[in-house]
Order: structure tokens, then C-alpha cells, then sequence
């Protein structure tokens, strides 16, 4: 124990503190000593360039777009943490009374009713939830990333209150608190902050999905006013909302000026807006959602969020947060599952033994654990990002988050629902009422597979800009015989025993070292992988999907096990309980994930036609042409 103490004492260098008011962020970054009892050197505390990195107030990384380029930013291996115990207390106050609140909440009386009491309503008023995000000046909380999610966290108890207050909170309070005018805010914050007024964002249409720019509502300029025309479909809070963010198309005979504008539209000032009745969900049941249509309303020149033509920005930034919440319901959700199964496991008993001793059931159990400690890891180290760096680039990060948390809480009900038997098949068991409420998380704030490619093309594009002489040499190699030469010998060590440039070893507790060492061979085979692709496809990358889905699936990994190297590193330097637990469960995150992502990066190098892409492509056209199944039936005959 002491050794751990003094190696998390005694060898973190401290980086360039961060402008930003939070207590929740990086406040150092390891970096182990020759040895783990002796105090650092002035040498060893230079900074150099290799080792510390610029300063967080104005240097904000993309820090999975990095990984692309096979690099790590060092300063993610000290996993964020509150400075003061104080700040960590002040958020487990902020959370006592939320959780008392939840605690009295029937999810199947929810579920049953389709909406939430009343009563919970007034009390998160009391509580100051509606604004806990929103700055102090306009009446919120002004709370910052980490303990906003830690709050989620405490809401997603049932899912539908924390999809309501983020809808709310994320998508259109948020959304005029960094994007509004000073007399917007002024006007609308404090009314959402209060929960006088509820928010809803219309973004979606029929034939406007996860495609934004093909929607087709329009708003009509007059003289002083904008007319707005069109209906929206699956809007959050429509049925309780009255101020509404409506992202419409200016009306003007050049189409190629037609851009994509948000407009805050208070239903309290303006006629026309109407809403269809609730949907009759499958899950999620608690909160409200309905079609919204807007016929001619009023709405005036003011109110036109940030710029026109701004809408699209507007529009990922604020589904961008959401995402980030997302994991948070979904982290919430996955532990409830997780506790349950580990209650059952010990309590039922078959063949004379606790079911929980047989091998199977184990590894069932172990793999969600697995995935729980990951995507409570990610969570906050995204968290800590935000809560680190003034304008944080972090649109991927959240994406990633969300991906991974969304299949996780599903994979793992899938899996859970096998060891708890056919009960789970009966109506009103807990893991039924879960499995309907996480399949929403899936395509909330887009679906997965756009998300996929998102995060592959974010990364595609940013590696792009940094490998383009590289990337022209291997296009060209019959001009540059003794660079690809060089390259292929790279490219083939990168798979073997590529040489670890980076020694992110030392930046890790030494007990880490084998996992953390895997992890960065990892990543240099991905970016070798990167360089291939973008050497093959060029531009025309946008359209390989199937490699697009491997390189999304490879980095969502790859930010996983830094997530979890790093928070495990931190737990078992400072003594937390279960330290040596969290070692395990980084181990095995790494380890147990190793083969499968070296096929993936396998199947990114040796091409479409020997990794199946070719083969599944032509399957699935066949299907398309047929339009239907197109094998006869399996006992059919023609003789």
C-alpha cells in the first residue's frame, strides 16, 4: 500500500492547469520513476515535448481523431478526479435528494400509465433539476459535465424521467445557452431553468432522419416576422413542451441558399402549433413523444438561434451532448442489471450447487462486469475532457460513448436474460421492462450504424490532413519504391513487434504494464491499418462502409481500454476499495478483447474480397433484387 501511495504521490508531474472553472478534470499526469519509492528528479521534471503536453486552456486535442494517427494523448492515463474532497461531497449532496425521489417512483406504474406523476415533476422543480446546466445568472445551477452526468446517473433509476429532463435540458436549454442572443437567453432561460416552461426539439421528419439536411419545414420571411410551415415526428416533450427549438429551411428560390436555420419558437406567443397525440411506444413509456406541426406561425426575426444557415451546427452540437447522456441512462440501466443477475446467481441453486459456481454462468458475468467497468470509465473520462478544456473538441468522444454504452446495456440484458430463465419472458419482470427501455437507446440522438460511420469518417478526415504526403506516396508507389518498401516492413511489424514509440507504459501503475503495452501495439497497428485504407480508397473512402464499420468498432476499442488502463492505474495508485479488483477488470478488458481486435485490423489490410466484404455485398444486393428471401425452401425439389 505504500508503495502505491508514493508512486501515485511522488511520480505525477504536474501539467499546465486548465482555465475552465471545474473542479472535475485532469490534474495530472503520470509517469513512472526508475523506481516507484524514490522522489523525481529535476531532471525527470523537465518538460519536454514528448512528455507533457501544451496548455489545456488552449490547446483542445481530438483526442480519439488522434488515435487514428496511432497516437495517445499521454495526460489521459491520469483518469479525471475532483481536486478537493469537498467538491466530491458537494455532488454526492446534489444527488442524495434526487435519488430519495427516485427511490419513491414505480417504473411500472410509469410504464403502465404512460407518464410521469406529477408529483415528480413539482419535486425536481423544488430541487432546481430543470436547470441544473444552465448558468447562474438565468436562474440554473451552472454545474459542470461531471456532476451533470453523475445526476443523469441518478434520473436514469427510470429511464423515462431522464430522457424527459435531458430532451429539456441537453437539446434546447443547453442549446440557447451557447448559441443564443444575451436577449434570447434573458427570455428563455430562466423560465426553463424554473420549469415554468418545458423545452422540445424538432428536428426529425418523415423523410428527414438521420440525413438533417433533407428536411423540408420552411420558414417564410415577411417584413418583421419569419412563417413557419411543416410538421416534425418523434419530438420529445412535444405534448408538455411550449418552447420549442425548429430547425426549418429559409424560403428562397435558389436552392443552394435553402440552408438549414434553427428557430425558437414559444408556443405561449405564437398560434398554429399543434400536437398529434402521444406515440404508443414499446419502451420508455414515461416520456412523451408525438408528431408537432407548425401552419403558418408567427414567430419573430429575433428568434432565429445564432445565425441562419447555422442550423446544421447547432443541430450536431446539441445531439452531440445528448449522446453523452445516452451513456449515462445506459450505465444506469446496466449496473441495475447487473446487480440483479448477481443477486439471482447466489440465491438460486441447481444440481445441489449456487448456479453462480458453474463455469458458464461465470463468464456470463464476468463479460457484463467487463463491459460495465468500461462504459463507467468512458463516461467519465469524456466527462473530464469536457469539464478540462474550454471548447473541447469532442463530438466523436460522445459518439463513441454512446455507441459502446447503447450495445453494451443490450448485449448484456440479451446475455442476462439466459441465466434469470423464462421468467424474463412474463410481464412486469425488472430485465423485461429493461430490455423494451433499452432498445430506445440504440437509435436515440441517431442510430448506431450512422454513428459508426461518423466516427470513422471524423477520424478518416483528420488523419487525412496530417498522412496526406503519405498517403499520396503509397497511391503512387511506382514513383516511391524505397518509401513503400519502408512502409510495407511498418505495416508488417506493426502486427509483430512494432517498436512502442510512445512508452505509455510509464505513464501507467507498473502493475499495467503488459496490458498497457498490448493496447499501444494495438494502436500502432491501427494507424498502419488508417494508412492502407486511405492509401487504397482515397476519397472514395466515404463510400466503404463495410471498412468504415471495422475502423468505428476498432477505435471505439481502442477508447475503451484507454478508459478503463487509465481509471484502473489511478484506483490502484491511490488504495481505493476493490483496487486490486479493477486491476482484473482492466486486465481482462484488454486481454479478452486482443484477438478480435487484431482480426479487425487483419480485415481492414487484406482487402474486400478476402475478408468476405465482397461476398456479403453481393448477398445482400441479391436480396434487394429478389425482394425477398431468394433461396427455395429447403425442401424443395426439381427432378
Amino acid at each position: 500500500m505504500l508503495t502505491r501511495t508514493l508512486f501515485h504521490l511522488n511520480c505525477f508531474r504536474s501539467i499546465a492547469a486548465s482555465q475552465t472553472c471545474s473542479a472535475y478534470s485532469f490534474h495530472r499526469v503520470a509517469r513512472r520513476c526508475a523506481s516507484t519509492n524514490v522522489q523525481p528528479t529535476e531532471k525527470a521534471t523537465h518538460k519536454k515535448p514528448k512528455d507533457i503536453v501544451a496548455d489545456s486552456s488552449t490547446v483542445n486535442r481530438p483526442f480519439v481523431k488522434n488515435l487514428f494517427l496511432g497516437q495517445l494523448e499521454r495526460t489521459l492515463l491520469s483518469f479525471p478526479e475532483f481536486e478537493h474532497n469537498r467538491d466530491l461531497d458537494a455532488m454526492k449532496h446534489k444527488v442524495e435528494p434526487i435519488e430519495k425521489v427516485m427511490a419513491l417512483v414505480d417504473p411500472f406504474t410509469v410504464d403502465s400509465q404512460a407518464q410521469i406523476p406529477e408529483p415528480v415533476f413539482s419535486s425536481f422543480k423544488e430541487i432546481g433539476l430543470f436547470g441544473f446546466g444552465i448558468p447562474t445568472q438565468y436562474g440554473g445551477k451552472g454545474l459542470d459535465y461531471a456532476n451533470q452526468i453523475r445526476i443523469y446517473e441518478a434520473l436514469s433509476a427510470n429511464p423515462s424521467m431522464a430522457l424527459t429532463i435531458a430532451c429539456h435540458h441537453e437539446l434546447v436549454a443547453k442549446v440557447i445557452a451557447k448559441f443564443g442572443s444575451e436577449e434570447q437567453k434573458s427570455q428563455f432561460l430562466p423560465r426553463l431553468a424554473s420549469g415554468q416552461s418545458v423545452g422540445a426539439f424538432c428536428l426529425a421528419e418523415a423523410n428527414a432522419g438521420n440525413d438533417v439536411a433533407g428536411i423540408e419545414s420552411e420558414a417564410r420571411a415577411s417584413e418583421d416576422e419569419l412563417r413557419l410551415f411543416g410538421t416534425k415526428r418523434w419530438v420529445t416533450n412535444g405534448n408538455i413542451a411550449d418552447i420549442f427549438i425548429v430547425f426549418v429551411k429559409m424560403d428562397s428560390r435558389a436552392e443552394n441558399q435553402r440552408e438549414v436555420t434553427a428557430v425558437i419558437v414559444d408556443k405561449q406567443q405564437s398560434s398554429g402549433v399543434t400536437c398529434s397525440n402521444r406515440y404508443d411506444t414499446v419502451g420508455c413509456r414515461g416520456t412523451t413523444f408525438c408528431d408537432v406541426v407548425f401552419d403558418n406561425v408567427p414567430v419573430p426575426r429575433g428568434n432565429v438561434l445564432s445565425h441562419p444557415g447555422e442550423g446544421l451546427r447547432l443541430a450536431m452540437q446539441a445531439q452531440s451532448d445528448a449522446r453523452l447522456v445516452t451513456g449515462a441512462i445506459a450505465l444506469t440501466m446496466l449496473r441495475n442489471c447487473f446487480n440483479y443477475v448477481v443477486k439471482h446467481v447466489i440465491n438460486r441453486r441447481q444440481f445441489n450447487r449456487m448456479i453462480g459456481e458453474f463455469g458458464m454462468v461465470q463468464h456470463r458475468l464476468a463479460r457484463v462486469e467487463l463491459d460495465l467497468y468500461a462504459a463507467e470509465s468512458m463516461l467519465y473520462l469524456t466527462s473530464g475532457i469536457h469539464d478540462s478544456y474550454s471548447t473541447p473538441d469532442c463530438l466523436v468522444e460522445n459518439a463513441v460513448v454512446k455507441v459502446f454504452a447503447s450495445e453494451a446495456i443490450n448485449n448484456s440484458l440479451a446475455a442476462c436474460s439466459t441465466l434469470l430463465g423464462g421468467d424474463t419472458f412474463l410481464r412486469g419482470h425488472p430485465l423485461e421492462l429493461l430490455r423494451r427501455d433499452a432498445s430506445a437507446l440504440l437509435s436515440l440522438t441517431g442510430s448506431n450504424d450512422m454513428l459508426r460511420s461518423f466516427i470513422a469518417l471524423g477520424g478518416c478526415q483528420h488523419a487525412g490532413l496530417q498522412l496526406i504526403s503519405t498517403v499520396r506516396k503509397m497511391r503512387n508507389w511506382v514513383n516511391h519504391p524505397a518509401f513503400m518498401f519502408r512502409k510495407l516492413r511498418q505495416h508488417r511489424a506493426a502486427f509483430d513487434d512494432p517498436p512502442l514509440e510512445q512508452e505509455l507504459w510509464q505513464f501507467v501503475h507498473p502493475s499495467l504494464t503488459d496490458a498497457t503495452n498490448l493496447f499501444e501495439k494495438r494502436l500502432l497497428g491501427f494507424r498502419s491499418a488508417v494508412e492502407h485504407v486511405l492509401s487504397q480508397k482515397g476519397n472514395q473512402v466515404v463510400d466503404a462502409h463495410f471498412q468504415l464499420q471495422r475502423m468505428a468498432d476498432v477505435v471505439i476499442q481502442l477508447w475503451a481500454q484507454t478508459a478503463v488502463l487509465s481509471r484502473a492505474s489511478r484506483a490502484y495508485s491511490i488504495g481505493l476499495p476493490h483496487n486490486d479488483h479493477e486491476l482484473q477488470l482492466a486486465h481482462s478488458f484488454v486481454f479478452s478483447n486482443a484477438p478480435a481486435l487484431k482480426g479487425l485490423l487483419e480485415d481492414l489490410f487484406v482487402g474486400e474480397e478476402r475478408n468476405g466484404d465482397e461476398n456479403l455485398r453481393m448477398i445482400a444486393e441479391k436480396a434487394m433484387r429478389e425482394k425477398s428471401y431468394p433461396p427455395a425452401h429447403a425442401l424443395e425439389r426439381n427432378y
